[in-house]
């Protein structure tokens, strides 16, 4: 028995229990087997997210110094945990939706053509109610898709600022410096200001020209060193603009 036969096997017998004693029970067990789809799909998903933070994780162990690819390896880790966070959204939505209708119409026989057809106003009505609702999972996908933000990141979204806690399919959770939790529908997200994706880390330590300072001197050397930062006198770069 190949994979079609064995899925009309199924259609089959889901069809056996449309008899009118046996409705609730075929609508039930089309709920059952969408939530064990769910969960199955979203445990693929986790142990791929899990299996991609943990590969990152022992890269970013191995390297002592924050290089580039240490920073991308950061990156990639907060992306991950982000669209994680997205896909187990659509998942759950999708087969929401879509579980209850093949429910209603293998339970009690009702089409879904025929529901949308015979309450037309009202389908209109949610569908323009739905517009900022497509908006927010549409702009939430771009956001996540383009890596403008992710899991960690501090952020300036214009309507609020703060650590970025979780991006939704709908919305996307910051938690300011005092504490404050803010919910940000992703559609209402015109501009956004990344500090976390920031690549410059010069360092500038002043001293008094002629007298510098000891600590500022073994700081130098320390970064010098270490390799993470670009040194700059200002006391010696003030002298040179003189001198020429």
């Amino acid at each position: 028995m190949n994979l079609s036969d064995a899925w009309l096997t199924v259609i089959d017998w889901i069809d056996g229990l449309r008899a009118p004693w046996n409705s609730f029970a075929a609508f039930l067990f089309i709920i059952v087997l969408a939530f064990v789809l769910r969960t199955i799909l979203v445990g693929i998903m986790h142990l791929v997210v899990s299996r991609i933070v943990r590969t990152a994780r022992a890269h970013q162990v191995s390297t002592q110094k924050p290089t580039a690819a240490g920073v991308a390896n950061l990156r990639l880790i907060q992306r991950a945990r982000t669209m994680g966070t997205i896909l187990t959204g659509l998942i759950t939505w999708t087969i929401a939706v879509v579980g209850f209708f093949v429910a209603l119409y293998y339970g009690f026989d009702v089409s879904p053509t025929a529901i949308v057809a015979s309450a037309g106003i009202t389908a209109a009505i949610v569908g323009f109610g739905a517009q900022n609702t497509i908006k927010d999972v549409i702009n939430g996908l771009m956001i996540v898709f383009e890596d403008q933000i992710g899991v960690g990141d501090e952020v300036d979204l214009g309507l609020a600022h703060g650590v970025v806690e979780s991006v939704g399919v709908r919305v996307t959770t910051l938690r300011g410096e005092d504490g404050t939790v803010w919910y940000v529908r992703n559609g209402e997200i015109l501009r956004i200001g990344n500090l976390s994706q920031t690549t410059d880390t010069s360092t500038v330590i002043r001293a008094s020209r002629g007298k510098r300072s000891l600590a500022a001197e073994r700081r130098a050397r320390k970064l010098a060193n270490s390799g993470e930062s670009n040194i700059t006198d200002a006391g010696n770069e003030q002298q040179q603009r003189r001198n020429d």
